[in-house]
C-alpha cells in the first residue's frame, strides 16, 4: 500500500505559513501583555485613591500631607509603613508599576517607587477642590535614572522639576493618573502640560 509523504516543498510551505502566523500573532500578544500590566498600574492607583479617601475621612476631610520640614510624615510613609493604621502587607506594591519594571529591568528584590502624589493637593481640604474629575491626585513619575534600584519622587507637580519626565510616559506615551473623583485614565504629556487648574485647587 502506498504511503503519502510530505515533499520538501510542502514542508517548506508549512514552515513558511507558521512563520507568517507567528509574525502576525506575536505583536498582538506583546500588546496584550503591555495592556495587562498597564491595567495593574491603574488598579494600584485606584487602591491609593481608596486609601487616601480613608485617610481624609479620618482627618477632617483633608488630603494627606507630603513631606516637609514641619510635617515629616510623608503620604508614602503614612500609607505604607507598618506603624500606620492605613498599612497592610501588600500596600507597598501599590506604589509600583509593572510596565516600569519591564522597561527598566531591576535587580531581584529591588523596589521601584513610581506612583506619586500631586504636591498641590496635599494638606488641602476636599471641599476646596471644585472639580474633582479634573483634579490630579496620583500619577506616574520618578526622578532618578531609569534602572536605578530605588527611583522615586514623593510628589509630582506642574511647574517645577517634579513634573513627570518624558521617560515617565511609558504607557504607550501616556502616564496613568487617578483623579480626585476616583476615576483613572492615561494622559499624554501635552494634556497635562500647562493645565495648572488640573493640579492646583486654588486655580480652579
Amino acid at each position: 500500500m502506498r504511503q503519502n509523504k510530505f515533499t520538501l516543498i510542502e514542508l517548506l510551505v508549512v514552515v513558511a505559513i507558521i512563520g507568517i502566523l507567528m509574525s502576525i500573532l506575536l505583536p498582538s500578544l506583546s500588546k496584550a501583555r503591555l495592556e495587562a500590566k498597564t491595567a495593574v498600574c491603574k488598579s494600584n492607583e485606584k487602591q491609593l485613591y481608596i486609601i487616601s479617601e480613608t485617610y481624609s475621612l479620618d482627618n477632617n476631610q483633608t488630603y494627606v500631607y507630603s513631606w516637609d520640614s514641619t510635617r515629616p510624615f510623608a503620604w508614602q510613609s503614612m500609607f505604607t509603613y507598618s506603624t500606620s493604621p492605613y498599612y497592610s502587607p501588600n500596600e507597598m506594591k501599590v506604589l509600583e508599576c509593572p510596565v516600569a519594571h519591564q522597561k527598566y529591568p531591576r535587580e531581584e528584590n529591588d523596589f521601584h517607587r513610581i506612583i506619586n502624589m500631586n504636591r498641590h493637593i496635599t494638606g488641602v481640604k476636599q471641599t476646596e477642590v471644585k472639580d474633582p474629575a479634573r483634579m490630579i491626585l496620583f500619577g506616574d513619575g520618578k526622578n532618578s535614572d531609569p534602572g536605578g534600584s530605588n527611583y522615586y519622587r514623593w510628589t509630582i507637580s506642574y511647574n517645577d522639576a517634579h513634573f513627570p519626565l518624558e521617560t515617565d510616559f511609558i504607557h504607550r506615551n501616556k502616564i496613568n493618573i487617578v483623579f480626585s473623583d476616583g476615576h483613572v485614565e492615561g494622559r499624554s504629556r501635552s494634556s497635562i502640560t500647562g493645565h495648572s487648574d488640573s493640579w492646583d485647587p486654588a486655580l480652579q
